[in-house]
């Protein structure tokens, strides 16, 4: 079963369901992003509204959810890891006008293919937009990343870890290029979770 989460409740749902069909479908997430603006808030509710009557005509419930798009970035991620359960196989549709919106998608479905390789991301139309899957975080890695919520010294590590010196360097490299981690280039090195390393940790727990 596959649960299908939209960026956004517009008619591209509609569309995107009459073409995909309701086959194998456990629950249908709609996002949206909160708008302040009174006239904007009352036009999407109409259209959610639409939506909603669609889905109810196939059969398929869906809950709605509203995200405040004006706070940090990686706290929208955040919003949206509390809503989706990563560990099930999911289909991801970029249909949002707001690009925020769309980033913030793409980005959680990166981090949770890395983890568990069942999402899939498609754009408003109902195309596959990305069809290889990234390298996926290690066991080990794993282990690295949930000792860097507080910075701490490569030293330090490899006496928490148990790990040779090159054996942990080549780790956190590896995770300094994929975005994860941010190390200092001074002696003693130090090194950190990055914002998108904190989101993984998250969808790992």
């Amino acid at each position: 079963m596959v649960q299908l989460v939209f960026s956004s409740a517009t008619l591209d749902v509609v569309n995107i369901l009459a073409k995909r069909g309701a086959e194998g479908v456990s629950k249908v997430l709609l996002f949206d992003a909160w708008y302040y603006d009174e006239t904007k808030r009352k036009l999407k509710e109409g259209i959610v509204e639409e939506v909603r009557k669609y889905l109810e005509s196939m059969k398929m419930s869906c809950t709605m959810t509203y995200l405040d798009i004006s706070q940090e970035f990686y706290k929208v991620i955040i919003d949206i890891i509390t809503k989706i359960q990563c560990k099930e196989a999911t289909e991801i549709y970029l249909v949002s006008r707001e690009d925020v919106m769309n980033l913030a998608f793409f980005y959680f479905a990166l981090l949770c293919r890395q983890m568990y390789k069942k999402v899939r991301i498609f754009d408003g139309g109902g195309k596959e937009i990305l069809n290889r899957l990234p390298e996926k975080v290690s066991k080990a890695q794993l282990e690295v990343i949930k000792m860097l919520t507080e910075e701490k010294e490569i030293e330090e590590l490899t006496k928490l870890l148990g790990k040779s010196l090159s054996t942990l360097s080549k780790q956190i490299s590896t995770l300094e290029r994929k975005g994860l981690v941010s190390c200092t280039t001074t002696r003693p090195k130090k090194c950190i979770l990055t914002q998108l390393g904190k989101i993984l940790l998250t969808i790992s727990e």
